[in-house]
C-alpha cells in the first residue's frame, strides 16, 4: 500500500521558520532602534524590508537541508575530476596478506582450478652458521644439520591445472602473478604443477525402491569427484550480499577479475594427503535416494585395497582424483541394492554421462564468470546549482523602484537617486547572500580526497572562505559597485582571505578526512616544525603551510598506499632502475615523509641536494640476496672405463668442463660427500673422476641431484668469517684470583657492549669459556660472565677473542635495510640534522611489518655511490632469465651487496642502527 503524502508538522529547522526569523529581527530592530522606529506594521517599509530578507534566509535554510549527497553531487557538465569518497573496490581490498589470499589470487587465474601455498621446509641451497668460527657457509653434501638454518618467508606453489589452457602458459601466469603481488621480505621458491594420482573408490549402496538409479549414480560421481579435487566457485556481489556477508567482508582480501571466492570454501578445499573411509560414508549418505552405505574400498593405482584410510604415495608431487566416468561406470565401482533386498536396476551408461557432463558444464560456468569488476559506490546526489541567486531586490514591491523593472523613465532624478541609494543598501545583503552560496557550492570542495582544484603549492595556503561577485543580473550593480569589472574580485577575496586562518582550517579538513581512514599525519607535520625556532609564530605557521601539500597528496594516493604498504617489487620485471616498480612500503614511507619522488634511481651527488625532488631512499629486502645457486636431477652410470662416471640429466645442464659441483638426495648416498669437477659431454650428460659404485639392487640405478659449487666460493660467500666484520675485540682476563666469582673481562679499547648483550668467546685453552655468554655488570672497559674465575684461566689471559653475537646467523629472515643519502638530512633541515634522522627512523619502526627487523643506513655520497653501483648491478642480475650461469653470476652480486650491510665498515661517514635488534655498529 502506498503511504499517502501528508504536509508534516515537525517544527520547521530555524533558518527556515519564517515567523521566528521576523520575530527576531523585529527584537533586534526593538533593542537597537526602539527610541526612534515605533511602527512594525506591515506596511512600514523597514518591516517590508526585513520580511524580504527573511524570506530570502528561509531559502538559504532551505538549500543547507539538501541531503548530503545532494550537497556533494558534482555538477554533470563540469567534467569534475574531484573525488569525494573511495569506492569500496578502491579502499577495502588488500594485497594478498594469508595463505587464503594468495591462494584466491591464483584461482582466480584462467586454467587453475585450485592452488595452494606452503612454507619452505628448506631453502634450496643450504645456509649454515657456525658459532665456533662466527661464519657462513654453503656446503651442499653436509651431514651436519645441527647448525642447518631455515629461512622465513620462502614458499612452495602447489598449482592444480584444469586443462582448459596451456599448462606452460597458464604456470607463467602464475608466476607473473606471484611476483606482481610479493609481500616484502617473502618469496617463492618454486611453482609446481600437481599431477593426477588415480584413486579408486569402491562401494556397495542401498537405495530406496522409488529413487532414480541414474540420478543416484551421477550424484555419486559428482560428489566423489568433489571431495577429492574440489573446484571452488565464484560469486557475484550480489548474491554475497543476499547470503548476508559485511561488506568489509566481502571485499577483504585481492582484487579478483572474476567475483568473489568464500573463506570459509576455500579452508574447507585443502590439499589432501590421505583419504579416510568415514569421510566417503558420510558423503554417500547426505546423497537423495540412498539409505544404506554398505561397503568402502580405497585403492591407488595398483596397490591393494584398504579399508580405512589411503596416504597418498606422493603427497608432494599428486594430487588425488577419481577415475575417469566411463571406467569409473565400466568398472561397477558402485553396486546398488533396495531396501527391500532386491537387485536395483541398472543404471544407464549414456544418462549418467550426459547428466554428469551437464554439472560439469555448469560447474565450468560459476568457477570462472566472465564478470565486469563489480562495486559498491556512494550514493549518487542530485546536483543542485546552488549558486543560482534571485537579488532581494526582485522580492519588493514595484513601487520602491528597484528590481528587474526597475522606475519609469520619466521618473524625477531625486526618485532615482533614492531608488539607487536602496539598491546599494540591499547590495549589501545580496553580497553576503551570494557568499554564503558560494561557500555552500564548495563544500563538496572541502571534503573531496581527490578536490577539483589539485595539490596546493606549499608557499601559500589554500583558501577555505569562499566569495562570488554579484552578477550583472543584479540590477544597477555595475553602476553602483566601483571597479566592478577589475578589481571586484580580489577585493572580495581579500576581506575574507586570513593566511593563517585559512591554514588552520585546510589542516583541520584534511586532518578530518584522514581520520576516517584511521590514519594521522603527524610524521611531515613533525617534520616541517623542526626547520627552525618553533616558539617563532611565523616559523610554525610557515611549517603548517607546508605540510599541507604532503597530507593532499598522502590522502589521493591513500588507497594504494593502504592497500599495498606491505608489498614488494617486481624483480622479475627488467625495469628496475629508474622506474616505479618499488615497494609499496616505500612509497607509503615516502609519503608520510613527504619524499616527492620514490622511484629506484641513484640518489648519491645530486645537483642540487635543497631541491626536495632528489630526495630518496633505498630498501633491500634481505631474503632477495639469500644464495640459490642452480641445481638438477641426474642418474649415475658406468661408462667401462676405470674411474669416470657418466652423470645424465632429463634437463640441460648448463654446465662448463671444470665447473664444480656436488651431490645431494642420491639414492644410494655413493656420490656426495666431495666436490667433483666435471668434463662436459652434450648438453645433458656430464662426467665426474670416481670409481663407478653398482647400486645394492641393480634394477635401481642411483640418482640424485647436482648442486653448482662455486670454484671462488671460499672467496665469494665469506660473510662472516673475517673478525673485522662483526664487533669484536681480544679481552684480557681479570689477572685477580676469585672464587666462585664470576669471570671479568678487561678491554683495553672500549667494547660498546650492553647489558644483556651475548658474545661468543674463541681461542681459549679452558673450554669452559669458549661458547655463547650473556654478559652482565657492564662497565666502559669490562664485562662479566657468569662463570666463577679459577687460576687456571690467567693462562688464557691473553689469547682469547670475543665476538658480539649476531643477528647475522641468519641474515637473509624478515630482514629489511633501509638506505638514505646522509645528504637527505642537511637539505631538508636546517637546524636540528639528528631530529629529521631520529623522526626517520621512528616513521620507519611504525610502518614497518611487525615481524620484520628493520636496518638504517646513512650513507654520505662517495660510499652510496659505489653501493649503488653494486645494487643496481644485482637488480639487473636478478631480473634476467635465472638460468645455472645466471644465477651464480646473481649470488656472486647478492653477497656483494650483503656485504654491504652486514660488515662493519671501516668507511667513514657510515652511520648505522638496527631499529629493534641488538647490533649496533658505532
Amino acid at each position: 500500500m502506498t503511504a499517502p503524502l501528508t504536509i508534516t508538522n515537525d517544527p520547521l529547522k530555524p533558518g527556515m521558520d519564517y515567523t521566528r526569523l521576523r520575530n527576531e529581527g523585529q527584537q533586534l530592530i526593538t533593542r537597537l532602534a526602539g527610541h526612534v522606529w515605533t511602527d512594525y506594521n506591515e506596511t512600514d517599509p523597514g518591516i517590508t524590508l526585513l520580511e524580504c530578507l527573511c524570506y530570502v534566509i528561509t531559502d538559504l535554510g532551505y538549500r543547507l537541508g539538501f541531503d548530503m549527497q545532494d550537497l556533494l553531487a558534482a555538477n554533470p557538465d563540469s567534467h569534475s575530476v574531484g573525488k569525494q569518497f573511495f569506492s569500496a573496490r578502491e579502499i577495502l581490498p588488500v594485497n594478498p596478506l594469508t595463505i587464503i589470499d594468495y591462494r584466491k589470487l591464483l584461482i582466480d587465474i584462467i586454467g587453475v582450478k585450485n592452488a595452494w601455498l606452503e612454507k619452505a621446509e628448506s631453502s634450496g641451497t643450504p645456509v649454515v652458521f657456525d658459532p665456533a668460527t662466527v661464519s657462513l657457509s654453503f656446503p651442499f653434501a653436509t651431514k651436519e644439520t645441527s647448525h642447518l638454518r631455515t629461512l622465513n618467508g620462502l614458499y612452495r606453489v602447489l598449482v592444480d591445472l584444469d586443462g582448459s589452457e596451456q599448462g606452460y602458459s597458464v604456470i607463467e601466469q602464475v608466476k607473473n602473478r606471484l611476483h606482481q603481488f610479493r609481500n616484502v621480505g617473502e618469496d617463492f621458491l618454486e611453482v609446481r604443477v600437481l599431477s593426477d594420482d588415480e584413486i579408486t573408490i569402491k562401494a556397495g549402496i542401498e537405495i530406496h525402491h522409488y529413487a532414480d538409479v541414474n540420478e543416484v549414480l551421477a550424484n555419486v560421481y559428482i560428489v566423489l569427484n568433489n571431495y577429492l579435487s574440489p573446484s571452488p566457485a565464484f560469486y557475484t556481489l550480489d548474491e554475497r550480499l543476499a547470503s548476508g556477508h559485511r561488506v568489509d567482508d566481502i571485499f577483504n582480501g585481492p582484487i579478483l577479475d572474476h567475483g568473489f571466492l568464500d573463506d570459509d570454501e576455500l579452508s574447507r578445499f585443502q590439499r589432501r594427503t590421505e583419504i579416510h573411509t568415514a569421510d566417503i560414508v558420510a558423503l554417500l549418505q547426505d546423497i537423495d535416494g540412498i539409505t544404506v552405505v554398505k561397503k568402502v574400498h580405497l585403492s591407488q593405482g595398483k596397490q591393494s585395497p584398504v579399508d580405512w584410510i589411503l596416504k597418498i604415495s606422493d603427497p608432494a608431487n599428486t594430487k588425488p582424483v577419481l577415475k575417469p566416468l566411463v571406467q569409473f561406470f565400466d568398472d561397477n565401482d558402485i553396486t546398488f541394492s533396495t531396501h527391500e533386498g532386491t537387485t536395483a536396476a541398472l543404471p544407464d551408461k549414456d544418462i549418467v554421462i550426459k547428466k554428469v557432463k551437464a554439472y560439469q558444464i555448469q560447474e565450468g560456468k560459476t568457477a570462472k564468470r566472465s564478470i565486469i569488476s563489480q562495486d559498491l559506490t556512494p550514493p549518487a546526489g542530485s546536483y543542485r546549482n546552488l549558486t543560482d541567486f534571485v537579488s532581494v531586490q526582485n522580492e519588493l514591491p514595484g513601487n520602491y523602484g528597484v528590481g528587474r523593472h526597475g522606475l519609469s523613465d520619466s521618473a524625477s532624478e531625486l526618485r532615482q537617486a533614492q531608488a539607487k541609494q536602496l539598491q546599494a543598501y540591499l547590495m549589501v545583503f545580496d553580497q553576503l547572500l551570494v557568499n554564503y552560496l558560494a561557500q555552500l557550492s564548495k563544500t563538496r570542495e572541502l571534503f573531496a580526497v581527490q578536490p577539483d582544484r589539485g595539490i596546493a603549492t606549499g608557499e601559500s595556503p589554500q583558501s577555505t572562505y569562499f566569495t562570488t561577485k554579484l552578477s550583472p543580473g543584479v540590477d544597477g550593480v555595475e553602476d553602483i559597485i566601483a571597479d566592478y569589472s577589475s578589481g571586484y574580485s580580489s577585493t572580495l577575496d581579500s576581506i575574507v582571505t586570513n593566511p593563517d586562518i585559512d591554514t588552520d582550517r585546510m589542516n583541520r579538513f584534511l586532518n578530518h578526512l584522514l581520520a576516517r581512514h584511521g590514519q594521522d599525519f603527524t610524521s611531515a607535520s613533525t617534520l616541517y616544525s623542526l626547520t627552525g625556532d618553533n616558539s617563532n609564530l611565523t616559523e610554525r605557521i610557515s611549517a603548517s603551510v607546508k605540510v599541507i601539500p604532503a597530507k593532499q597528496q598522502f590522502l589521493q594516493d591513500y588507497a594504494e598506499l593502504s592497500q599495498n604498504r606491505a608489498r614488494g617489487f617486481n624483480y622479475t620485471d627488467n625495469d628496475t632502475w629508474d622506474t616505479d616498480n618499488v615497494a609499496g612500503l616505500k612509497k607509503r614511507i615516502s609519503r608520510l615523509l613527504d619524499i616527492r619522488d620514490f622511484s629506484c634511481r641513484s640518489l648519491a651527488n645530486p645537483a642540487d641536494p635543497s631541491d626536495p625532488t632528489t630526495e630518496g631512499f633505498h630498501i633491500i629486502e634481505h631474503i632477495l640476496l639469500r644464495p640459490d645457486l642452480p641445481e638438477g636431477h641426474i642418474a649415475f652410470e658406468g661408462t667401462g672405463a676405470s674411474g669416470s662416471i657418466l652423470c645424465q640429466g632429463t634437463q640441460k645442464h648448463e654446465l662448463q668442463d671444470n665447473d664444480l659441483i656436488n651431490f645431494t638426495q642420491t639414492t644410494y648416498g655413493n656420490y656426495q660427500e666431495i666436490s667433483y669437477s666435471i668434463e662436459v659431454v652434450d648438453e645433458h650428460s656430464f662426467l665426474i673422476s670416481d670409481n663407478y659404485v653398482i647400486p645394492s639392487d641393480p634394477q635401481v640405478p642411483e640418482t640424485g641431484n647436482w648442486i653448482s659449487e662455486l670454484q671462488t666460493r671460499a672467496q665469494v660467500f665469506s660473510f662472516l668469517n673475517n673478525v673485522d666484520q662483526i664487533e669484536q675485540g681480544t679481552s684480557i682476563l681479570d689477572s685477580v684470583v676469585h672464587t666462585q666469582l664470576p669471570t671479568s673481562f678487561n678491554i683495553t679499547h672500549g667494547h660498546g657492549l650492553d647489558e644483556g648483550d651475548t658474545v661468543i668467546v674463541t681461542g681459549a685453552q679452558a673450554t669452559q669459556l669458549n661458547g655463547l655468554h650473556k654478559i652482565f655488570n657492564v662497565q666502559p672497559n669490562r664485562f662479566e660472565i657468569d662463570i666463577p674465575f679459577e687460576s687456571s684461566f690467567t693462562a688464557d689471559s691473553e689469547n682469547i677473542s670475543w665476538y658480539r653475537y649476531p643477528v647475522y646467523a641468519d641474515p637473509y629472515s624478515c630482514q629489511l635495510s633501509f638506505i638514505f643519502p646522509a645528504t637527505i638530512g642537511r637539505a631538508r633541515i636546517s637546524t636540528g640534522g639528528q631530529q629529521f634522522r631520529d623522526l626517520v627512523a621512528e616513521v620507519i619502526k611504525r610502518e614497518t611489518p611487525a615481524h620484520i627487523t628493520p636496518y638504517l643506513y646513512w650513507f654520505e655520497d662517495a660510499v652510496l655511490h659505489q653501493f649503488e653501483l653494486d645494487y643496481q648491478a644485482w637488480l639487473a642480475a636478478k631480473a634476467a632469465p635465472q638460468s645455472n650461469s645466471q644465477k651464480i653470476d646473481s649470488a656472486i652480486k647478492a653477497n656483494t651487496l650483503l656485504n654491504w650491510l652486514v660488515k662493519q665498515s671501516q668507511i667513514g661517514g657510515i652511520g648505522y642502527s638496527t631499529l629493534g635488534a641488538d647490533f649496533i655498529v658505532a
